[in-house]
């Protein structure tokens, strides 16, 4: 199981954006008051906010800036510290890349098939009207096979490469990263999809049987399938 140094973006309260940075930097921040309650940070892989208050190694921090801290002692803007979209190569950061269970692959292939089997009904609900229209069966149903593959393919590569996350995934708390830790986007994340629909049937063994728990699709697309794990 490898390690990554996970990057996040922090908001603040008149909507500036800044960041990357590493856990490191933002327990530092918070430490001379320039992250608050009213800030708002997010892993930089995902698109979702959150209150600075509630990321667990944040929130003693600002906690005991509301309590005790006394007014203006240390504060300053955050815009005085970096500049929006500056990068911090800290390597301090304590964040982990957990690899998935099988568990939680298998839950969240569940919810990935039953959204992609309802895309593949209403394909076939088409299709049907098609063929009662007077198209040759065996030509339906090879379009009907083509475009339910294309749905599955940018399913899983937009997703992925925007979200890091297909909707299964998000349900479960399960996430996609390159081998190094960077965002995956669109072109890894299609090579991923077109290996997935060959060796899908392959995955929960490999993923049971091998200590980094990775499918044949992950090797093939340099991707890992993850939670993340922060620690002390």
């Amino acid at each position: 199981m490898g390690t990554g140094g996970m990057k996040y973006m922090v908001r603040s309260a008149d909507g500036s954006e800044y960041g990357p940075v590493d856990q490191e930097a933002l327990i530092q921040w918070a430490q001379s008051g320039r992250i608050t309650s009213d800030s708002e940070v997010r892993n930089a892989l995902m698109q979702k906010w959150g209150q600075a208050a509630k990321v667990p190694f944040l929130e003693d921090i600002i906690e005991a800036q509301s309590h005790g801290k006394k007014e203006g002692s240390g504060a300053g803007k955050l815009a005085d510290l970096i500049k929006p979209t500056s990068g911090n190569q800290s390597k301090g950061g304590a964040f982990k890349f957990t690899p998935a269970t099988v568990g939680l692959r298998a839950a969240a292939w569940v919810i990935d098939a039953i959204i992609l089997g309802l895309v593949g009904f209403g394909l076939l609900v088409v299709t049907s009207s098609f063929i009662q229209n007077g198209m040759p069966e065996k030509q339906a149903f090879i379009l009907l096979t083509l475009v339910f593959v294309s749905c599955v393919l940018m399913y899983h590569a937009v997703l992925m490469g925007f979200m890091a996350q297909t909707i299964g995934q998000l349900v479960w708390g399960v996430m996609v990263v390159r081998n190094d830790g960077e965002p995956v986007l669109m072109g890894r994340a299609f090579v991923f999809s077109v290996a997935y629909l060959l060796f899908f049937w392959s995955t929960l063994f490999f993923s049971f049987c091998l200590p980094s728990k990775r499918a044949i699709q992950d090797f093939m697309s340099g991707i890992r399938v993850v939670k993340t794990t922060t620690t002390a």
